[in-house]
């Protein structure tokens, strides 16, 4: 019979910690492991379906912003389903799941930090703060996306000393490998069949800097006005951003595509760049997913340095957009099935990081 390891997750807004767990899901070993979801109350969306035919569960508990009712509501789930793993995604708030973990003795009991702080959001940054020692105190495993975030949050001595489990982000290679058809199909969805591409996908937030985008942009559209802004995602700013592009000049220039699950893995062939001004990542999904496609990518220096990928990815400081326009202008002419070989077998390919998932579950089992 299979393992169930229970997957703690926050609010579903089709943002990438759901996206990559629900990869990982859809090629584990379902003989050997099976992943219960927990999800919060007033999620956008649901679990996928087919994640659910697979045989996964699915529970709905109060948000994390009460608690109390949530800790119990966890308690509930754990005590019903007798896990043995817990594997929360919820960065420093997975603390309230991982102490209900330890107070039903959960032998195994996973924090997988995806993320970082940006020295911007005040509360929030103070939040993560406060919270990320009293992680570390119910946490047995240390797991994270990357070397930043496996530092930023259980600190540089735990690191060194190998107290902590990385596990990439993996993408399927072969879906967002760059496709001739694709492209044609989505840019004859908007219109833009003759324009370059600076794209974009994420949920509108302030973490992703949509005004930095916007101006960077506007900048690039003086160079070559045969150019246009495709973003896709939504969120709670959209709106405010639409209004900013518009005050800026460039509102009839910028696409906003809304939700794309479906059909996202299209958007980069459409592509000519992909930029991702972020204030902070622990290791983004959408740059992985550019550089399968062949993309050029321009990020923040906030971003993880373990995402230059390609000798086609770049940093460069949020401060001057004009210097993110040039870089573009010396970016869009390039030979994406190069670009996109040079990781097609490495660290980010998905099937090698389920594997190294898989290998981990049995040993921490075996362990036990």
């Amino acid at each position: 019979m299979a393992e169930r390891i229970l997957c703690v997750l926050g609010k579903l807004r089709a943002g990438g910690v759901e996206s990559m767990m629900y990869s990982y899901y859809r090629l584990l070993d379902k003989n050997k492991w099976q992943y219960d979801f927990i999800y919060e109350e007033g999620s956008e969306f649901g679990i996928p379906d087919d994640i659910l035919q697979m045989g996964a569960g699915a529970f709905v508990v109060p948000s994390v912003s009460n608690p109390i009712k949530y800790t119990k509501a966890v308690k509930e789930i754990i005590r019903k389903g007798g896990y043995r793993i817990i594997h929360s995604n919820l960065n420093t708030l997975s603390l309230f799941s991982l102490w209900a973990a330890k107070c039903c003795k959960v032998k195994i009991r996973i924090l997988h930090n995806h993320s970082t702080s940006s020295g911007v959001e005040k509360k929030r940054d103070l939040l993560k703060k406060m919270l990320r020692p009293f992680n570390r105190a119910v946490t047995t495993d240390f797991c994270a996306c990357s070397e930043y975030a496996g530092r930023w949050m259980y600190g540089d001595r735990a690191f060194d000393e190998g107290r902590v489990t990385v596990f990439r982000n993996g993408v399927d290679t072969d879906k967002f490998r760059f496709d001739s058809e694709s492209r044609e199909e989505i840019r004859r969805e908007f219109n833009i069949e003759n324009k370059t591409v600076i794209g974009h996908i994420g949920r509108f937030n302030t973490q992703k800097n949509h005004t930095f985008l916007i101006d960077l942009f506007r900048e690039y559209h003086k160079i070559n006005a045969d150019s246009v802004l495709l973003c896709v995602g939504g969120g709670e700013l959209m709106n405010e951003i639409k209004d900013y592009a518009n005050n800026a000049g460039v509102g009839d220039s910028v696409i906003f595509a809304g939700y794309r699950n479906a059909d996202v893995y299209k958007f980069y062939s459409a592509f000519d760049v992909f930029a991702l001004p972020s204030l902070y990542e622990g290791l983004p999904v959408v740059a992985v997913e550019a550089c399968a496609a062949g993309l050029p990518v321009l990020m923040s220096e906030f971003v993880t340095k373990e995402a230059l990928i390609t000798d086609r990815c770049f940093q460069l400081p949020i401060t001057d957009p004009a210097d993110w326009a040039l870089k573009i202008s010396s970016v869009t002419e390039c030979d994406r099935k190069a670009i996109a070989s040079q990781m097609s077998y490495g660290d980010f390919n998905i099937r090698n990081c389920v594997k190294e998932l898989e290998d981990y579950y049995s040993k921490r089992l075996s362990e036990k």
